[in-house]
């Protein structure tokens, strides 16, 4: 039997009802008492093959969008060199309060001047060291400091992560 591409196998039991697979699908079954139902039974068992084929193709390009989309996101979202300055630039100001002041606040008395100078010195610093690698859907920056690489910065959907934390900076500082 033939039906959309498809072919099935025919047989008849003792009883003579038949009894048909699709063929190359071994678990794709059919049967009825007549040929008419038989032959109905067939068709419709093809049917739902192709619709079960369709389906999973339509999940396939479903899913195979959403992960393009989502790199495309991550690919618009990384952030630039400048994002990491910021964020290190942040972590060390807060570092130097914790150092002169006990606080990150800012502006606090005496604390304040020292900060500023100290703080300004340290961004600098880090300015100047901080390397930022592009990997289009996440960003690196990294610090060489006595000929060892450090990762200071990691960078993915428009944020900025650091691997040193204000209590750090403060102690180094100290």
């Amino acid at each position: 039997m033939e039906y959309k591409g498809y072919s099935g196998t025919m047989h008849q039991d003792k009883n003579g009802h038949y009894h048909g697979r699709i063929t190359g699908h071994s678990d794709l079954t059919y049967s009825g008492a007549t040929i008419e139902s038989f032959e109905r039974a067939f068709r419709s068992t093809v049917n739902d093959l192709i619709k079960s084929k369709r389906r999973k193709k339509t999940i396939f390009f479903s899913i195979l969008g959403v992960l393009v989309a989502f790199v495309f996101l991550l690919i618009a979202t990384c952030p630039n060199e400048q994002a990491h300055k910021d964020r290190i630039s942040t972590v060390v100001k807060q570092g130097v309060g914790l150092s002169v002041n006990g606080t990150d606040d800012s502006m606090k008395g005496l604390g304040a001047f020292v900060q500023l100078l100290g703080g300004g010195i340290a961004e600098y610093a880090f300015d100047q060291m901080l390397e930022v690698n592009n990997y289009f859907i996440f960003s690196v920056g990294t610090v060489t400091m006595d000929g060892e690489t450090k990762p200071m910065t990691i960078g993915v959907l428009g944020h900025v992560f650091t691997t040193i934390s204000k209590e750090e900076v403060a102690e180094f500082l100290k």
